[in-house]
């Protein structure tokens, strides 16, 4: 049975990297011996088999989570990262040591590009080194492909699949019940998923929410779902505008929480200035949500799209949505990223095979 050890982040941690790597070692589990390394975990995390949490400061869990793959070594090793040049910091540690085992690579952060643009000297000379050190590489948008194809890496090594395997379709939506009550009485459903910084663009949300004019049709309310209150002038900021407007808030909750709102819901909004290959958004598709997102990166098919930074643009294009319910509805093979994740593992030398 093939080995895998998978490196990143693991709810309860919140976020699309942490839930893609669950839904990655339950697809993985029954078919190989599988193992997650939660780099994020700060204590008090329920067990799960198979899940090790690494605890420490940022440098004393790369250097514990080196070790232990060195102690229990694997046939594959799967690292996932999105902050890039703080990577770089632990590579010599995490990735140092002779391993038989072959290494994939996933890229996750949309500012990739624009960091490796960006490196010191030194930091170049350690990004070169890394890329020495993986058989391959997944990216989630072509961008981050030019650049490793700018660095002199062959085709034969990089890959672009999508950062989303589909959540679980049957979900328990009582615990919202005032949602389901507003739905019912006609009021459209949007939901967003931001932290309050400003580059998800929340204000933006909040101001072409405001803007919207004045229908015979009862006015939308939104789900926003937040984590992370790292900022907190903005935070005040955001919560001045939504006065005034018909908002459910909830704060880091549970996967499977988030799949029961996006189910309820009608539109899926993604107002962020910055974006990888946002989870989130695949996700609201498959619970039938249309999707309004800024034009940033690569999004599914059918997406409507408007401008970042611009609420004006952001209002134009949520009023087309609330009028016109063809808006928005993409075109997603929602199993096509693991096929291509358990082709890439199995052209690793791996065994595994799924029925999607």
């Amino acid at each position: 049975m093939t080995k895998i050890s998978i490196v990143g982040s693991y709810p309860p941690h919140y976020g699309g990297i942490s839930i893609h790597m669950q839904r990655l070692h339950k697809l993985l589990a029954p078919n190989s011996e599988c193992h997650v390394y939660d780099l994020y975990a700060s204590g008090g995390e329920p067990d799960e088999a198979g899940v090790h949490r690494v605890y420490g400061k940022s440098m004393q869990r790369i250097l514990r989570c080196g070790q232990l793959l060195r102690k229990n070594p694997s046939d594959i090793e799967h690292i996932h990262v999105s902050a890039m040049r703080k990577f770089l910091w632990g590579t010599p540690v995490l990735l140092g040591g002779r391993r038989s085992g072959k290494r994939i690579l996933t890229i996750h952060g949309g500012a990739f590009p624009d960091v490796i643009a960006n490196l010191a000297a030194w930091e170049r000379f350690i990004f070169r080194w890394m890329l020495k050190q993986f058989d391959h590489f997944v990216c989630v948008s072509a961008k981050q492909k030019q650049v490793l194809l700018d660095w002199k890496l062959t085709e034969d090594r990089i890959s672009i699949v999508n950062a989303y395997l589909p959540p679980v379709r049957d979900v328990d939506t009582s615990p919202f019940q005032g949602v389901l009550d507003a739905k019912a009485s006609g009021h459209p459903v949007l939901i967003c998923t931001a932290p309050y910084l400003e580059h998800y663009g929340v204000v933006e949300l909040l101001t072409a929410l405001k803007a919207l004019p004045k229908s015979d049709s009862k006015p939308p309310c939104l789900v926003f779902v937040t984590y992370l209150d790292v900022d907190e002038a903005y935070k005040a900021k955001c919560k001045e505008l939504m006065e005034g407007l018909k908002i459910f808030e909830y704060k880091e909750i549970d996967p499977s929480q988030l799949s029961a709102l996006m189910s309820i819901s009608d539109v899926f909004v993604r107002p962020t200035w910055w974006d990888g290959d946002a989870v989130s958004v695949r996700e609201a598709s498959y619970f039938g949500n249309r999707i309004l997102a800024t034009d940033v990166t690569t999004r599914p098919t059918g997406s409507h799209l408007c401008e970042s930074k611009n609420p004006e643009s952001l209002g134009k294009a949520l009023a087309e949505v609330l009028q016109d319910p063809k808006l928005g509805k993409v075109d997603f093979d929602h199993f096509d990223s693991m096929r291509k994740l358990i082709a890439i593992y199995n052209q690793l030398g791996a065994d595994i095979s799924t029925d999607a």
